[in-house]
């Protein structure tokens, strides 16, 4: 829910959000992964900050490809999904 109200639709936390870190002792991270982007965020004191991923990005396409002894994550592995379709995985989250 935190992750979601912050990366998927550029919400801050709720006001129980806000309640519930307060009560969390140590570091807080919030994980939304979303069938075509996933996005990562932290509480900073008592406000949300999403981390940016390698390319700069707030969200990072949620595609995985292999290419011989290589793993793509992201932009990389969208990038390649045209000629490399048999072993590029996209919106897997559906299967779930």
């Amino acid at each position: 829910m935190f992750a979601r109200r912050v990366c998927g639709s550029g919400l801050v936390a709720t006001s129980f959000a806000r309640h519930q870190s307060q009560k969390v002792q140590g570091d807080v991270i919030g994980i939304d992964l979303g069938t075509t982007n996933s996005c990562v965020a932290t509480m900073d004191g008592d406000k949300p900050r999403v981390l940016e991923n390698a390319e700069g990005f707030r969200t990072t396409p949620s595609v995985v490809a292999f290419k011989g002894n290589e793993k793509l994550v992201g932009l990389a592995a969208k990038r390649q999904a045209i000629t490399n379709p048999a072993s590029t995985f996209f919106a897997v989250k559906r299967l779930i």
